[in-house]
């Protein structure tokens, strides 16, 4: 994939990156994490993984090709979200899987490894507000955003197979932000 035309889809929607982190992710030859600072009426920090789309993903159907990037949002700098995004990034090269939206991932701990109230992980469907779908390249590229589970909603997607219904609660909240705590939603 085209990781200046990546670049250039984040740039449209959040202007000039305030610092690229180029990182070893495995599986992926060239990655790099695009942090934004806040912008105008934007008072979140943005970042997003640039060069997961290189490699198709593991889906049964051999004729369909799955290729993401990720971005999350928080309310203050936090470098801890780079590891994350990396982490995410190499999730289906190594588990042989793909992200779709409604995916869960169960992180088992606090997502910081520190004090984050979130233990897991929620694939964001791609929607024209979060940027959705990269154009310009061969083949699509979706872009999800990766919402914070509390421990009671990571079990409910469990239960639920996924996270689509929990989505459908989260939606209603205004800005997720992996870093600021809310009320859980089921």
């Amino acid at each position: 994939m085209d990781k200046g035309t990546i670049t250039g889809h984040f740039i449209a929607h959040w202007g000039v990156p305030s610092n690229i982190f180029p990182l070893s992710a495995r599986g992926i030859e060239a990655f790099a994490v695009l942090e934004f600072a806040p912008k105008g009426s934007r008072r979140s920090w943005r970042y997003a993984t640039n060069g997961m789309s290189s490699y198709p993903q593991f889906y049964p159907d051999e004729h369909v090709s799955v290729r993401t990037e990720l971005y999350a949002s928080t309310s203050d700098r936090a470098d801890w979200v780079h590891d994350l995004l990396k982490a995410m990034a190499s999730y289906p090269s190594d588990c042989q899987t793909y992200f779709a939206e409604g995916d869960t991932v169960n992180v088992g701990q606090s997502i910081d490894q520190k004090l984050s109230c979130f233990t897991g992980i929620l694939i964001a469907p791609p929607q024209p507000s979060t940027l959705g779908l990269v154009s310009g390249l061969q083949e699509k590229v979706l872009v999800h955003q990766l919402i914070g589970l509390l421990p009671t909603e990571v079990q409910f997607s469990e239960e639920h197979c996924g996270g689509k219904m929990l989505w459908q609660k989260l939606i209603a909240q205004n800005e997720l932000l992996l870093d600021v705590a809310r009320t859980p939603v089921v």
